[in-house]
């Protein structure tokens, strides 16, 4: 991959920066949630890291960076993870929770990510990720064929009106008249 241009580099930075201040100050605490996924066009595995943060009362969420990656172990992910956050000044012992699919390399206790990561923060709780039990469940759901043609119908409507502003008027008027008490009709 071709390196950023050095004012997109520093948009990144500034932007990373402004979203960790609070952890950088000390007085905030995050949860680390990553996941690896193989890129098809580059044929490479690259680990995204997010971050949630508490901030006084407040719950940031924000993707935080992305890493391409030699292996998928829980040693390498662990590791890359470990950079990423030293890198940008976020200390890792901060870190409150971790999230991320229940595949061996990320939640053994013993040699996964989870356990890694524990072993720097011990007060990192690791919870599988739920959006991805979600995902699974949905995936599994889809081999009901009940389910399967309800969802190809519903995606089908979608479209039919997604791809026609003038279909999408006419779906809004006729909402407007057939159920007017709807609040959101978009």
């Amino acid at each position: 991959m071709a390196p950023y241009s050095p004012l997109t580099q520093y948009l990144v930075q500034y932007i990373r920066n402004e979203k960790t201040k609070a952890l950088k100050q000390g007085d905030s605490f995050f949860a680390i949630i990553a996941d690896d996924v193989t890129d098809p066009h580059a044929n490479q595995e690259v680990l995204s890291v997010c971050l949630r943060l508490v901030d006084g009362t407040d719950i940031k969420e924000f993707f935080f960076d992305f890493s391409y990656l030699e292996r998928t172990t829980g040693e390498s992910i662990a590791n890359a993870i470990k950079k990423s956050l030293a890198i940008n000044g976020v200390d890792i012992t901060r870190a409150r929770g971790q999230s991320y699919d229940g595949a061996s390399c990320m939640s053994s206790d013993k040699v996964g990510v989870q356990a890694q990561i524990k072993n720097l923060s011990p007060l990192a709780i690791y919870i599988h990720c739920h959006s991805h039990v979600v995902n699974l469940s949905i995936a599994n759901a889809c081999k009901v064929p009940a389910i399967r043609n309800m969802i190809d119908v519903v995606n089908a409507v979608y479209l039919f009106f997604q791809h026609s502003p003038k279909r999408q008027r006419f779906l809004e008027r006729v909402l407007a008249v057939s159920a007017p008490d709807m609040k959101n009709r978009n």
